[in-house]
């Protein structure tokens, strides 16, 4: 039980260290425009 724990923990921690878990964000939408000037709504949407 105690290597599994060991075993996960390594796991876990080469999983977040690598540089391929990298996020970007693209094609960001606000009430259905690209980039809008201003936004009107009070709730706007975001897509």
């Amino acid at each position: 039980m105690k290597s599994l724990v060991y075993i996960l923990a390594f796991l876990l921690l080469i999983s977040c260290n690598s540089d391929k878990n990298e996020f970007k964000a693209i094609d960001l939408r606000c009430e259905y425009l690209e980039n809008p000037l201003g936004i009107d709504a009070t709730n706007p949407c975001l897509f």
